[in-house]
């Protein structure tokens, strides 16, 4: 009997458990609501600080598509507004342009309450052939703005309902941030003809 009761106890708690994963830099700002293009006007540094030890993620990879093969290792994001409605963005590094592209707003992003919304999918997955166990719903956005303190600002979250095994239920959030300092001193750089 009491075996019975360990497993309906072991059941019931794995039947509610979830998991919750927040990651971000120290002393993280909410997104700026600016309505103003011209307000993301500035150098950003490529690499952005995710706050955990080795948890960073490269500016460039998210704004270029397709990215070229070295743009990844640029030292800076240069944006510079061409209009109300369109921005210049510019990988670079010890003063050359490794990739360059111009967006306008409405044909290649919206910009909404300050942020650009990069991804946004979900869907329903089933176990597979291929090995996948799970068997639910997921759903994942990313956000790229400018945060409170004018910093650049990335965030990727996601969530995700179903069952393990068609037993185990499992729910789960990840929301993970990323600061890209703004850096005046690097738009002083000089470019390369």
């Amino acid at each position: 009997m009491n075996y019975l009761k360990i497993t309906a106890s072991l059941f019931f708690l794995s039947s509610i458990a979830g998991c919750v994963i927040l990651n971000g830099p120290k002393n993280e700002a909410a997104f700026s609501e600016q309505t103003d293009l011209k307000e993301l006007e500035g150098c950003y540094e490529n690499r952005g600080d995710g706050g955990k030890a080795n948890s960073y993620r490269y500016l460039a990879s998210y704004i270029f598509n397709p990215i070229k093969p070295d743009v990844r290792q640029a030292h800076y994001i240069r944006v510079t507004s061409m209009g109300e409605r369109s921005i210049k963005v510019s990988a670079e590094s010890q003063g050359k342009v490794l990739q360059e592209q111009v967006f306008v707003e409405g044909r290649d992003f919206n910009f909404e309450s300050g942020k650009i919304r990069i991804r946004s999918d979900g869907g329903a997955t089933a176990p597979t052939q291929s090995g996948s166990v799970f068997l639910g719903v997921a759903q994942g956005s990313t956000y790229l703005g400018i945060d409170k303190n004018g910093d650049g600002k990335l965030q990727d979250s996601g969530t995700m309902l179903g069952t393990v095994f068609l037993v185990v239920p499992i729910a789960g959030h990840v929301n993970e941030s990323f600061r890209f300092k703004k850096t005046p001193e690097l738009c002083k750089t000089a470019l390369s003809p």
